[in-house]
């Protein structure tokens, strides 16, 4: 019975949150592609459902947003900082710690926690990203009460001494271990370790220092992280779902309000660039590797990109989506893959988060084509920086045709609505309007603003390249070009 009740839930909430504002994701063809370009869609407005913001004594900020359509519950919630508060003696520790806590408490044991999940139905969960925690659950909403005093008792009574400690500490070991033999694990790790450094942004991908703090980590050492990083006044917490706003907030009093808040110093330190990096080329051979697993770009930060020149930035991201986001019209798929048949996929993205962040390009090529695939790459990003390719109207209206039909479907449930409004409210500083805002300025980008803010932010001549794959088929092809490579064993 409690197995259809689960599935049930399922159902419902895939019913709801299909296509998240931060996994909206959408198969494109060249058909469909081709079927919205020829269409113009109209400029969207998203409307911001009502809601209500409280703010309890001990600091937690809290989202209430009804909605009577589904007898369910679901309840999201952000607490900041995140891996940003750890150092190289606990690097990972910010992903055991969420593990443990949603394995046990201290009122729980692992039997007793699996058991009160299966016999209200309920699901739960708590994962580390660079900048904050996420914590997730739902239930029926006859279970709601449940879900609240488990979510309460996840935050508030982690169990680190518990019996179950040393055997997932075993299982994380083997975890990284076994990382250490997956090219894209091998390829994330020397990027990131060399782009950014000994910054946290780097830590979860660096799994030769992983395994090394996860040694020294302990019981003591996880509930002093835990007194520092899981705190009520740096949670965010939104409730969503068919109950009764007044109720569901004396209820969250119940169990979140005597949660004591803390006050402590927080100022993670920016990513430093590292400018001896650029051009060059690190080969991270792998013997039994049958492609070459390849990884350029360079350090990717401006403070104005948060918010101060909204324009320029949605400038530079549609024309990175032209230059090389991924679809079949994209500049670097039109070459690597339609001319030259060299990779099935090759894209272009970037982060710029508060601390720093990056641009690069991915891909998969034969070994053999390593060194033209990353020779041509660097001669289009050129070709368009100094304006020998130029984009053109008509493809800066594709784009923002393209948007302007998917945007009201990533966000057409209110709770998609709410949970982007409160990133941008709450951890970003910015209006409750500012999706509305953003909309508005992306539609009045052009080729010539994209031309400009293309060339200021692209430098070919930074890349920093890692490639995963046969030393002895990728090494000569630079060696031959006058290019130093620094290569790196890695054991199979």
């Amino acid at each position: 019975m409690k197995r259809s009740l689960r599935s049930i839930i399922a159902v419902l909430i895939i019913l709801l949150t299909i296509l998240q504002p931060a996994a909206a994701k959408v198969e494109f063809s060249r058909e469909l592609y081709q079927k919205l370009s020829q269409n113009q869609n109209p400029i969207p407005r998203i409307e911001i459902p009502e809601y209500r913001r409280t703010v309890l004594k001990n600091g937690m900020i809290l989202y209430l947003v009804e909605d009577r359509q589904l007898p369910i519950l679901m309840v999201n919630g952000t607490i900041r900082w995140g891996r940003s508060l750890e150092s190289k003696e606990i690097a990972g520790i910010s992903d055991w710690m969420a593990d443990l806590m949603t394995t046990g408490t201290k009122n729980y044991s692992e039997k007793e926690f699996d058991r009160y999940l299966e016999r209200h139905a309920i699901a739960v969960s708590l994962q580390a990203e660079d900048n904050y925690f996420t914590f997730n659950g739902n239930a029926l909403i006859s279970e709601g009460e449940g879900l609240i005093s488990l979510m309460a008792e996840v935050l508030r009574r982690p169990n680190f001494e518990a019996d179950y400690f040393n055997r997932k500490k075993s299982e994380w070991e083997k975890g990284l271990r076994h990382a250490k033999t997956r090219e894209n694990n091998l390829l994330n790790m020397y990027f990131y370790k060399n782009l950014m450094g000994d910054h946290p942004y780097s830590f979860n991908h660096d799994l030769d220092l992983r395994l090394v703090a996860l040694e020294r980590i302990t019981p003591q050492s996880l509930t002093e992280y835990y007194n520092r990083a899981i705190l009520p006044n740096h949670t965010i917490l939104f409730v969503y779902g068919d109950f009764d706003t007044d109720r569901m907030e004396e209820l969250i009093k119940r169990y979140f309000g005597d949660w004591e808040k803390k006050e402590i110093k927080v100022k993670p330190a920016k990513v430093k660039e590292n400018k001896e990096i650029y051009g060059r080329v690190l080969i991270v051979d792998k013997p039994d590797a049958t492609q070459a697993k390849i990884k350029m770009g360079y350090p990717f930060y401006d403070e104005r990109f948060l918010d101060r020149n909204l324009e320029e930035r949605a400038s530079f991201e549609i024309a990175n989506l032209i230059f090389g986001g991924g679809d079949f019209e994209s500049y670097l798929m039109d070459e690597i893959r339609s001319e030259k048949g060299y990779a099935y996929d090759i894209s272009a993205d970037f982060f710029n988060r508060p601390l720093g962040g990056a641009y690069f390009i991915t891909t998969s090529v034969k070994p053999e084509r390593a060194f033209d695939t990353v020779a041509t790459i660097k001669r289009i990003m050129s070709d368009v920086k100094t304006g020998r390719k130029r984009f053109s109207e008509e493809e800066v209206f594709k784009v923002i045709n393209q948007r302007n039909a998917f945007f009201p479907e990533a966000f057409r449930h209110r709770d998609s609505v709410i949970r982007n409004l409160i990133a941008n409210v709450e951890l970003k500083k910015r209006d409750p309007d500012y999706l509305n805002h953003y909309i508005r300025i992306y539609n009045r980008v052009t080729a010539a603003k994209t031309q400009k803010a293309f060339a200021k932010h692209a430098f070919p001549e930074k890349f920093f390249t890692v490639i995963v794959g046969k030393k002895e088929a990728l090494l000569p092809q630079f060696l031959e070009a006058g290019i130093e490579v620094k290569v790196i064993e890695v054991a199979n």
